[in-house]
Formats: C-alpha cells, sequence, structure tokens
C-alpha cells in the first residue's frame, strides 16, 4: 500500500478568469491614452524633424535624398524641441511665473475689495444673475465654438511647427553641435577601398598626396543609410558618398590633435647591482 498521497491539480475556477480579464482591461485603460499620446508625441517630432534636416541640406545643396534614416529624423525633432524650449519656452515661463504673481496679487486685491464693498458686490451679483441664464442658453453654441477651435488651434499647430522647422532647419541647426542631435558639419578625412586619382580628382574634392587612399579633409554633413554627404569647405562643392567604396572615416577634428600626436612614454628596465 502505498503512503504517499497525489496532491490535486490547481483548478482555474472561472471567476479567477473573469478576474484576471478584468485586470488586464483596467490596465489597457489606463494605458492606452499614455500610449497614444506618446505615438502622438513622437510622429510630430518625426515630422518636424523631416522639415529640418531637408531644409539644413537645402542651405547646402539642391540635392535632394530619402536614405536618411526615421532615427535622425526623430533626433533632430528633438533638437528642435530642445532649442524651442531653451530659447522660447523657458523664458516665457519665468516672464509668466513674475505675471501670474501680480495677477494674483491683484485679483486678492480686487477680491478684498468687493467684499467689502456692497455696492460693487451687489453690481457683480446682478451680472451673475443676467449672465447666468444666457450662459445656459448659448451653452450649444460655445461647445461647438469650442470643437471649432479645437480643429482650428490643431492645424495652425502643424503649420507653426512646420515653420519653425524650416527656419530652424535653415539657420541654426548647422550650429547645434551632433551630440545633442544638431547637425553642426564635422570635420573628417574619408578612407575609400581603393586608391583615387590624385590629380583631377572626380570627387567634389581633392585628395591626400601622400596617400592616394585618404581625402583632404572635408566637412561631414550627414550619415545617409548607404553613404554620407560631405561638403568641400574651399570649393563649397557638396559630394554624395557611398558606403560601397569607403572603407571607413577618420575624425579630423583639431581638438584631438594634441591626444593624436602624443609620443608614448618608453620604460627602461632597472638594473640589476652585481654583487
Amino acid at each position: 500500500m502505498q503512503n504517499t498521497l497525489e496532491q490535486p491539480l490547481p483548478i482555474t475556477t472561472p471567476e479567477k478568469s473573469t478576474h484576471v480579464l478584468v485586470d488586464i482591461k483596467k490596465i489597457w485603460r489606463l494605458l492606452a491614452p499614455k500610449l497614444l499620446n506618446l505615438v502622438t508625441v513622437t510622429t510630430l517630432l518625426t515630422v518636424a524633424g523631416f522639415f529640418v534636416i531637408h531644409s539644413y541640406l537645402a542651405s547646402f545643396t539642391r540635392l535632394f535624398t530619402f536614405n536618411i534614416s526615421v532615427t535622425q529624423y526623430l533626433a533632430a525633432g528633438i533638437n528642435l524641441a530642445l532649442a524651442l524650449f531653451w530659447y522660447i519656452i523657458l523664458p516665457i515661463l519665468v516672464y509668466g511665473v513674475v505675471l501670474a504673481l501680480g495677477v494674483a496679487v491683484l485679483y486678492l486685491i480686487g477680491h478684498v475689495l468687493i467684499r467689502r464693498s456692497k455696492r460693487i458686490q451687489h453690481l457683480w451679483d446682478k451680472i451673475h444673475s443676467w449672465w447666468l441664464p444666457i450662459y445656459h442658453r448659448l451653452r450649444p453654441l460655445f461647445r461647438f465654438l469650442w470643437s471649432l477651435y479645437q480643429f482650428i488651434a490643431g492645424a495652425l499647430f502643424v503649420l507653426v511647427l512646420i515653420s519653425l522647422s524650416l527656419v530652424y532647419g535653415t539657420y541654426y541647426y548647422a550650429q547645434s553641435p551632433r551630440m545633442f542631435g544638431g547637425g553642426m558639419p564635422a570635420d573628417v578625412i574619408l578612407v575609400f577601398r581603393e586608391a583615387q586619382p590624385t590629380q583631377n580628382s572626380v570627387w567634389g574634392f581633392p585628395m591626400s598626396g601622400s596617400n592616394p587612399r585618404q581625402s583632404e579633409r572635408v566637412q561631414l554633413l550627414i550619415e545617409l543609410t548607404d553613404g554620407v554627404i560631405v561638403r568641400d569647405a574651399a570649393t563649397n562643392t557638396t559630394t554624395v558618398v557611398k558606403n560601397d567604396v569607403l572603407q571607413g572615416i577618420i575624425d579630423a577634428a583639431p581638438g584631438l590633435s594634441s591626444i593624436t600626436n602624443a609620443t608614448p612614454t618608453q620604460m627602461l628596465p632597472t638594473p640589476t647591482p652585481q654583487p
């Protein structure tokens, strides 16, 4: 006779399954608006970045390309948002706080005067009793006007966003550092897979006389999904170089020359004294 008792398997009742489904629905109701807002903000930033980057490239060249990743568009949109916050929104917030404090003080003073003055209090009650019935009658009209205002405000917001993106990309995006998603041109040296003619270069920039596989210093404007766009500052010529012919890119920033040209210190062995 076996002494071991078999443990019964847990039974899932319909009530437990119903509770789980209810919990999932509650979580989804909480997360759905936030996810929708996140998608909306991301879409707006990406669209703004599209106009920023292409207006930025249009300030250098008439070449137009769609071989730009969505990540770069999003980074340019975030860069625009940071610039707007730092140069426009933040000063408005500072002045807005000062103005709000002034309005609050005036409101407190007016509220005290109204409560103390019977004539002003009577006039206020009369206006309130006269306006309230009219407000209830015109409430449907106010709702329609509010919906119309929201539609017009949304359309104007999109137009203003596109206009700001075009202006920012044309005049200011090139001055923003790349570490913040900006488009400041970077000084680089292109390394090709094969030797290129040093005399009468087929590219829009000169090649190095000492190494036919390297170019002279050029400005990197933007990275593409299939190459890069560079500019020769001397001739103001913009060139698209595909990844098929590129071996790599060397950073030619002057600020790093002290690090790259540092001479290593040679450690000499210490002689062992003879007995």
